[in-house]
């Protein structure tokens, strides 16, 4: 069974699709506009300015209505990930990891 293409991957393939500048389509296949995995507070914000920046509009505007927002799975993995967990723990330290799961609808 192969595996689902992950959300950054979708877009970075979109991006390819455009001809878009190599730097930018290298960064969405790292993640950089993923909400949980980018440095960013804002990636996806960072992501439509760049787009419509670089007059890619349209695909912008998908970004806006959340067509690439991540899977459920994403999130789950993520959470579930050494660095979702750490994440958590320094963001809400004084919840329990069940608790902050429960909170947000994450089972391990």
């Amino acid at each position: 069974m192969t595996q689902p293409v992950s959300t950054s991957e979708r877009l970075a393939q979109e991006l390819e699709a455009l001809n878009a500048p190599p730097r930018l389509i290298a960064a969405a296949r790292r993640g950089f506009f993923d909400d949980v995995r980018s440095d960013s507070k804002t990636p996806k914000v960072d992501l439509v300015n760049t787009l419509n920046e670089l007059g890619y509009t349209t695909l912008a505007q998908r970004v806006t209505n959340g067509e690439f927002n991540e899977t459920s799975q994403e999130i789950r993995r993520w959470f579930r990930s050494k660095e979702g967990t750490q994440t958590m723990r320094e963001i809400f330290p004084a919840i329990s990891e069940a608790r902050w799961q429960d909170v947000f609808g994450v089972t391990t």
